[in-house]
């Protein structure tokens, strides 16, 4: 009983977060995008947490110690933002009408967080249009900090970013990032 209690007392601290946090995203983002996804419904702790698992992911899948793999998973890395988003542009339109939840993993610091703010940036999921979200990529992952999942409700289509510490040795980053990217469906 004092651990459901406990746990639920985390889950209502850990949602409360994600609304400060979703207003800071929404203050990060070009104000078109901003305008467009203000009145998104928002999933809060622990309703995303299905989405937020898709943070965790390498090429053999998601998850690290059994990882699973959508059908038509495919998993890439680049050392420049411009190259992942060119890789995006021929992603399919097909599934563009599809409902989908956009979560992005940490926004971006900028002027007016406080110092838990900072350390703490974990924003809630929206609901949001597939094509919508996939052709405005480039301004949404500009306001978080270490990438976005891009994913059908069915969770049979998606798209996931991630920017990790590290370099490619064909064309290293000199600011040691490497843009992870996995798509599906």
């Amino acid at each position: 009983m004092a651990k459901d209690r406990q746990e639920l007392i985390s889950q209502k601290l850990a949602a409360a977060q994600q609304r400060r946090m979703r207003t800071a995203f929404l203050k990060a983002l070009p104000e078109p995008v901003r305008i467009e996804l203000e009145p998104a419904l928002v999933l809060f702790e622990p309703n995303n947490s299905r989405v937020r698992c898709l943070a965790s992911f390498s090429a053999r899948g998601f998850e690290y110690d059994m990882p699973t793999t959508p059908d038509g998973f495919a998993f890439r890395e680049f050392s420049w933002p411009e190259q992942l988003f060119a890789a995006l542009a021929v992603y399919p339109e097909r599934h563009d009408g599809v409902p989908a939840y956009l979560q992005p993993f940490g926004v971006r610091a900028f002027a007016g967080l406080s110092i838990e703010e900072l350390w703490n940036r974990e924003a809630p999921a929206f609901s949001v249009g597939f094509g919508w979200a996939r052709q405005n990529l480039a301004a949404i992952f500009e306001a978080t900090q270490h990438g976005l999942a891009l994913v059908s409700e069915s969770f049979e289509v998606g798209i996931v970013i991630s920017v990790v510490c590290g370099y490619l040795e064909v064309d290293p980053n000199p600011h040691e990032r490497i843009y992870e990217l996995a798509t599906w469906g």
